[in-house]
Parts: C-alpha cells; structure tokens; sequence
C-alpha cells in the first residue's frame, strides 16, 4: 500500500464505499464538521441549518457506527442543531464534548 501523503482533493470518499466499512465489523468513528460539511457555508452562522435529508442520513449512520458532529460552536449548540440522539458532539474546537449517555466532559485550557 501507498503512504505518500496526498492532497485531501485526490483522496477517495469513505461515503463512497460505506457499505464496505460497515460490512467490514472493525470499529470505526465518522466524524463530521457541522459549518461547511453537513451545513453549507452561510454569511451568518445562525443560518447554518441541518437539512431533513442530512439529518436521516446521519441518523441511519449512527445505527451501524459511531458518529461525532464536531463544531466550533459550543457543544450545547451544536447539539441542538442537530437533535439527533445517541451520537457524540465536540464542541469549541474539541475541548467540550457531549457524550451519548448524556455526560458532559470539558478540558481544560
């Protein structure tokens, strides 16, 4: 296998062959960034919503795997943007995260 460093635009869509790593049984955690991936950019980050259909796509995924929405945003926010249930969430920047069972966990500066 071929570990030259690549440009992230030449690099294959792990959405493109999901059937093969949820068929595959190894642990995996998709993690997705909510401003820009799983919302559009917008001019005001308040308009920055979780369309219908990505939202059943993210919640059909997080049946099979585990699924981390992680923002800028804190996780409180992020959280509620998204409303799904039973993921995790990592907000500002990763140094707050909002666990599936609910439990709250910030690291310190």
């Amino acid at each position: 296998m071929d570990h030259t460093p690549r440009p992230a635009t030449e690099l294959p869509s792990a959405l493109d062959d999901l059937d093969v790593l949820l068929s595959s049984h190894l642990p995996a955690l998709i993690g997705f960034d909510y401003d820009g991936v799983l919302t559009p950019i917008v001019d005001r980050p308040e308009l920055a919503t979780l369309s219908p259909a990505m939202r059943a796509h993210l919640n059909t995924l997080s049946r099979f795997t585990t699924i981390v929405v992680i923002s800028g945003r804190p996780v409180a926010e992020v959280a509620a943007f998204v409303g799904i249930g039973g993921i995790e969430y990592a907000g500002s920047h990763g140094s707050e995260r909002l666990r599936p069972d609910g439990s709250h966990e910030l690291h310190p500066a």
